[in-house]
């Protein structure tokens, strides 16, 4: 495994031939097949994804807490130089909001609303405010931090959100459940335990915790450990979708199984109730 010292958007960009499989990708491969994630990800022929308003205030999140609280975006006021609210069918006001973002991409950022601004300090202030996950965040640690490696015959790589010195991994994840039982459900749901699977394989990690952060007020901070046996269940499973897509690549074929049919439809239903 090899630790790079890059940017979040050059690890966006950070492709390799052929691709370097992220989380993300393995994901993909595994809940919508090999045909689907070949025309998304080895091809390249999908349509980008558009992200949500949620996975936008995650992503901002992400980055604020990665720093510490030290925020890497600008913020567009909600007034305009003479205490007026921005009104942008005013000239003026579009060309003042227009120079905030110009700043900020000719800086490498973006631009923020000073209501998302608010509220993602105060998602941080709900970390902080848990003593155990301070204590814990707060630690020499690597942020953000970008590795690559080879798993089962395949390039992968990955973004940790913190990796402590005694090869703990922390991730943050945003959240609009009420209570832990609801989100224990997401961590199955959305199957966050492949996710720590991945990276405790690709960074030789020791321990994984999710650090959940509600997105709405009241704003808390809660901590979960993924366990060791589901880490390994997941890491075996995570192993085997790797070796497919490794096969995949040497046989040159990425359609479904069972493309070449007929598909016994009796013995397909069978083998989904047992």
């Amino acid at each position: 495994m090899e630790l790079l010292d890059i940017t979040q958007n050059e690890y966006f960009a950070l492709r390799g031939d052929p691709p370097l499989v992220s989380s993300t990708m393995l994901k993909c491969f595994r809940q919508e097949g090999p045909w689907t994630y070949h025309h998304v990800h080895e091809a390249n022929l999908g349509e980008p994804r558009v992200p949500s308003a949620s996975m936008k205030i995650g992503t901002l999140f992400h980055d604020f807490a990665a720093h510490c609280g030290a925020p890497k975006w600008k913020v567009i006021p909600n007034t305009y130089s003479d205490g007026e609210p921005i009104n942008l069918r005013k000239k003026a006001h579009r060309e003042f909001v227009g120079e905030i973002q110009q700043a900020a991409k000719d800086e490498g950022t973006i631009a923020v609303g000073w209501e998302q601004s608010e509220k993602i300090i105060k998602m941080y202030d709900s970390v902080l405010a848990n003593k155990q996950i301070a204590e814990m965040i707060q630690q020499e640690a690597k942020r953000e931090v970008v590795g690559t490696g080879v798993i089962e015959d395949v390039g992968v790589k990955g973004m940790a959100d913190v990796l402590l010195d005694d090869r703990t991994i922390i991730d943050y994840k945003t959240t609009s459940r009420h209570t832990p039982e609801d989100f224990l459900q997401d961590i199955y749901r959305f199957r966050y335990h492949w996710q720590a699977a991945f990276y405790m394989d690709l960074f030789t990690g020791l321990k994984f915790y999710i650090v959940a952060v509600r997105n709405f007020e009241p704003y808390e901070a809660m901590m979960y450990q993924i366990p060791e046996s589901l880490i390994q269940m997941a890491m075996r499973s995570n192993r085997q979708a790797l070796t497919e897509i490794a096969w995949c690549r040497a046989i040159r074929s990425w359609h479904s199984p069972g493309w070449e049919g007929p598909i016994n439809v009796e013995e397909g239903i069978q083998r989904r109730t047992r």
